[in-house]
């Protein structure tokens, strides 16, 4: 016996839990009032089925709400839950109206497995190839009732996008190669844009390659940056020699006027170094 049915007849017995447990077989409990033999509102109404005193007119307009405004339509059991009592009360009371709930219902079912059937046989013609998941987005469609009633389908479908799917990696993989040879090595997020990708998403299914290019281009930016300050240096060397041919003192501000590109150097403490050593050699 489950413990909450032995609480309840220990209850109604008057015997204690221990004492039915512990001691021998209890003498027939005493007659039990009219009172306690009646069952409790709750449970008759836990159980569902009480036709008498049921208000019929309320029960139907309930149906006929259900029948008439719910969408999507909903089954008889749940418009049974809904209105307390059991499916077979409402049978009882209304058979016909039951009847047309139960074939709305039916009918919605049948209409929504032939949409998904549709879907299904039409993406097996679509390129590039959908996956199943994309299929039912947005559609009102689940994918467990595809694969519930059209599980050949559904692998027809799944099989197709994973060929299609190895096919783009394959794609993907060689134009990442591609671009390792480049000259001037490109950035990752400019690979990825041309391929229509995320950066991330290439990262994900080719670390290898993707850093492989990362490290090309970070390389390749280093040696521009050292060129072109290999070139202002020399530029600020070339200056300062034509205005102490002139008799000038090479000085910060007409060094930056007088480059190629004028800028300020004077803030820039590599520069300013490099230009008092050329003014010491010079004997400034």
């Amino acid at each position: 016996m489950q413990i909450d049915l032995l609480l309840k007849f220990c209850f109604h017995c008057g015997i204690p839990l221990a004492q039915f447990l512990t001691e021998p077989t209890p003498s027939p409990p005493p007659q039990l009032s009219l009172a306690s033999q009646k069952p409790p509102v709750q449970e008759v109404a836990k159980a569902g089925w009480h036709p008498k005193g049921t208000n019929r007119e309320e029960l139907r307009r309930a149906m006929e709400s259900a029948l008439e405004h719910e969408f999507p339509p909903i089954s008889l059991r749940a418009v049974s839950k809904r209105v307390r009592l059991a499916s077979r009360t409402l049978l009882y009371y209304d058979p016909e109206l039951c009847r047309k709930i139960v074939d709305r219902c039916e009918n919605y079912r049948a209409e929504l497995r032939d949409r998904a059937r549709q879907v299904l046989e039409e993406s097996l013609r679509r390129e590039p190839a959908p996956s199943l998941t994309s299929l039912f987005q947005g559609s009102g469609l689940k994918v467990s009732l595809a694969r519930h009633h059209f599980p050949d389908l559904c692998r027809q479908v799944v099989a197709r996008y994973g060929a299609h799917r190895r096919r783009l990696m394959l794609e993907l993989k060689r134009v990442l190669e591609q671009a390792l040879d480049e000259d001037p090595p490109p950035k990752l997020d400019v690979v990825a844009a041309r391929l229509g990708r995320g950066a991330n998403g290439l990262r994900h299914h080719f670390p290898d390659l993707c850093r492989g290019i990362t490290e090309r281009n970070l390389k390749y930016l280093q040696e521009c940056f050292l060129k072109r300050r290999k070139a202002v240096l020399g530029e600020i060397r070339e200056t300062a020699l034509r205005l102490h041919a002139q008799g000038i003192f090479p000085s910060v501000n007409l060094v930056s006027e007088n480059l190629p590109r004028p800028r300020n150097i004077g803030s820039n403490e590599l520069l300013m170094s490099s230009l008092r050593q050329i003014r010491e050699e010079l004997g400034w």
